[in-house]
């Protein structure tokens, strides 16, 4: 004869073990996937435009939703138009034009 009453803890205590493991895999491949879907912000953007600038003569092409002008001595970078923007002086001698979601740097 067997105990029934063991077979029935066993059977909670791996039905609640599994439910855990499973909650935390859950909160696991969410944090991960949150981070991985992360957007560049514009203070990254501005620098990486300013850096190529400064390393590279020519016309370059970059494919972004960021809105981006030149003003001064730097780039001011936004995401949309309502959005006060991020400016970083830049000392590279450039033009920058957008045509939609295209940006050209001329890059003197």
């Amino acid at each position: 004869m067997k105990q029934k009453r063991g077979d029935q803890i066993f059977l909670l205590h791996s039905v609640f073990s599994l439910i855990i493991l499973v909650v935390i895999l859950l909160v696991l491949v969410s944090f991960i996937s949150e981070r991985g879907s992360e957007k560049i912000k514009p203070e990254v953007f501005a620098k990486d435009l300013c850096l190529l600038t400064l390393e590279d003569k020519g016309t370059i092409t970059i494919k972004t939703d960021f809105l981006v002008t030149k003003e001064q001595n730097g780039f001011l970078v936004k995401r949309k138009d309502s959005d006060p923007g991020f400016f970083y002086p830049c000392i590279g001698q450039f033009d920058a034009q957008k045509n939609g979601n295209i940006l050209t740097l001329e890059i003197k």
